[in-house]
């Protein structure tokens, strides 16, 4: 991923400026900027829900959540690297690749979500366990 330099005032009012920031932009190198945030805010709440997993798991499902986790991050940034590849110009790029690993992580974080929220009788959840055993 293409690193982007991004800096904003901290919480609520960070949040308006940025909003305001970004309906407002008219540069690329701006756009940029604002989807870089968006994207920042999509990994805080995905590291959210792992927390919230994590604390209800014992020592081999931490151990196995952070191993598919790991693999999913190179998953998503190969993915967005080959997706924003099409974009054409140099300048557009970091904004396409910003957009796709957002989504992804977006869908991601609904993922980890409904793994935590696994309603009874659904086959495909993952349980917490009281010895640390792989749940279900």
């Amino acid at each position: 991923m293409l690193p982007v330099q991004a800096s904003a005032p901290k919480g609520a009012v960070a949040a308006e400026i940025a909003v305001n920031d970004c309906l407002s932009a008219q540069t690329q190198a701006a756009l940029n900027a604002c989807v870089y945030q968006e994207f920042l805010a999509t990994q805080a709440h995905m590291a959210g829900e792992i927390k919230r997993l994590q604390d209800t798991f014992g020592a081999q499902q931490r151990a196995g959540l952070r191993r598919v986790q790991r693999a999913w991050l190179g998953f998503r940034t190969e993915a967005c690297a080959f997706e924003s590849r099409s974009g054409g110009t140099d300048s557009v790029q970091p904004m396409l690749q910003w957009q796709c690993v957002a989504r992804m992580t977006r869908e991601r974080t609904a993922g980890l979500r409904h793994m935590a929220n696994c309603p009874e009788g659904e086959l495909a959840g993952v349980r917490p366990s009281a010895n640390g055993a792989p749940g279900r």
